[in-house]
């Protein structure tokens, strides 16, 4: 796909959409696997190109330590 990182927002500020100051642009140094739970279409976009993508992370959960598992 050709990415070159990922934009984030800062952790102590409100959420504001466009260009502001507490977003950051994050550049790849490492690298991992993450699956994409979902993404937005950018609209009215010929041909068709995501916006967005809405990413997810893996994590290893023991039965013990699963909501849904009775104690």
């Amino acid at each position: 796909m050709g990415l070159e990182g990922v934009v984030a927002k800062r952790v102590d500020a409100p959420y504001r959409s466009g260009r502001q100051d507490s977003w950051i642009k994050l550049k790849c140094v490492n690298s991992d696997t993450f699956p994409i739970v979902a993404f937005v279409e950018k609209l009215g976009a010929r041909p068709r190109k995501i916006a967005s993508l809405y990413v997810g992370r893996w994590e290893i959960v023991t039965p013990e330590d699963h909501p849904m598992v009775r104690r």
